[in-house]
Formats: structure tokens, sequence, C-alpha cells
């Protein structure tokens, strides 16, 4: 099993302040298109002061990655803390698709894009991702009663789904501007479903994923507006009923 990362440093206040103030610059003019001036008079400071506090941009995104990481962590702490941590998850990543804020998506949108060019900056976002994984494996664990190797071995890939789902719904945001409302139910139905299906798996032998249906929206017929399906292309599933309430709630069970 791989190590956790290490728990990220966490700037001074004044530190702080200079991040939020260039979060906003960097979600406006990307990455690329700020320049450490730009960045500067964003902070209201001079860029040789501007400098003293971070010296790149690569260092810029690698605190702001770092602030991100420490909140998800008190996030996910509180979490492990609730009476019921799996719906307590489920809010978060609900909030987290549907409500997440403009600046934040186009943030991490441009901090994805970096990271595709700069190494040290991947293996930021690497830790991260680990790190988020890392929680819902816990969680996953706890909600099952498997021991956490276990868990990791079975429910790693539905982990990866649901990080999947969240960063496509913020780049999704990044690029067509205001949420599509429709398109938000859906990952959130799948959202609770996959999550629901985590918690009442069988418990097994712990030796493999598991593999997990989740909800199939049913199809618009084409005389109502929807997609016209191809020539000799199979039937679509219809759309699997709804999970049982009491599947993410592990009390409910017995």
């Amino acid at each position: 099993m791989p190590a956790n990362p290490p728990p990220p440093h966490i700037p001074d206040q004044r530190s702080e302040e200079l991040l939020t103030a260039v979060r906003r610059a960097f979600a406006e003019k990307g990455f690329d298109g700020a320049s450490m001036q730009d960045l500067a008079r964003a902070a209201g400071i001079s860029p040789g002061n501007f400098y003293r506090y971070f010296p790149s941009k690569a260092a810029i995104v690698e605190a702001l990655l770092a602030r991100d990481r420490f909140e998800l962590d008190q996030q996910f702490a509180q979490i492990h803390l609730a009476p019921n941590p799996v719906a307590a998850a489920r809010e978060l990543f609900r909030a987290r698709i549907e409500l997440a804020r403009m600046e934040d998506c186009q943030i991490w949108a441009e901090m994805t894009a970096a990271a595709m060019r700069k190494p040290e900056l991947a293996e930021a976002v690497r830790q991260m991702h680990e790190s988020v994984i890392g929680h819902l494996i816990r969680l996953f664990a706890r909600a099952t009663g498997l021991a956490e190797d276990d868990s990791r071995r079975r429910f790693r890939p539905q982990a990866e789904i649901i990080l999947m789902l969240v960063k496509g719904a913020n780049l999704n945001r990044t690029l067509n501007g205001a949420p599509d409302e429709a398109l938000m139910t859906v990952l959130s139905g799948v959202l609770d479903r996959l999550i629901g299906e985590i918690v009442a798996a069988p418990a097994g032998d712990g030796s493999g994923p598991v593999a997990l249906s989740v909800p199939v929206p049913q199809p618009v017929p084409a005389s109502q507006g929807g997609p016209i399906p191809a020539r000799n292309a199979a039937p679509a599933p219809s759309a699997l009923p709804a999970a049982d309430a009491t599947a993410t709630d592990p009390a409910a069970k017995g």
C-alpha cells in the first residue's frame, strides 16, 4: 500500500492574505497569462516584496495546493467524527458538484493544466489526489467493517470515479459558465448510488475490486427532442431503480 503523503505546509497569515488576492488573478488571467507583476499588483505590494514571499508562479501554485489540501483534510477530519460519516461525505461531494464557485472551478482547471507542464506541480497535485483517495478508503473501511487494506483493494476504483465526477463537474462549470441543473442532478444521483452500493456491497473476502452498477438516466425519445439512435444500435438500458435510503446509513441496515 502506498504511503500517505506528508501533511502540507501551512503559510503564515501574511502569505495567506497574498494567496487569497492572487487566487483571483490566476482565475481571471490564467497561469500563463498572469505575470508576477500582475500578481503583485493584485496583492497590493511591490514586485520586490512579492518575490520575498513567492519566488515563482510555481511556488504560488504549490502554496495554493497546500492550502486547499489542508482545508480538505480538515473537512474530512470532521466527516470521520460525524455520527454518519458516509452521509456527511456524500453531502460534501454533492456540494462540490452542485455549489462550487466559478473561481474555484477556474483555479483548479488552471492548476491542473500547469501540473501537466511542470513535474514539481504534478507531484503536488498527485499528493493531494492521494490524500483524498486515502480519506475515502478509510471512510469505506469504517462503513463496511473491512480492514483498510481490503477497502483499498476493493474500492479504490470507486474512489477514483467519485473524484472524476467532482473534477468533471467543475471543468464543465468552467467551460459553460452557469451550471447545467439537469446535469448536476444526474451527477449527484450517480454519486449517491455509487456511495450507497459501496456501503451495501457484500463483505466477500476483500481480495479484489467490486463491480458496482450506477444509475443510467432514462433516454428521451426522439419524438420528444431526444437524440436519434444510430442504425443498428443496441437498445439503451432502462433506468435503474433509486437506491435504498438505508444503503448509505450503516446504522439503518441493522
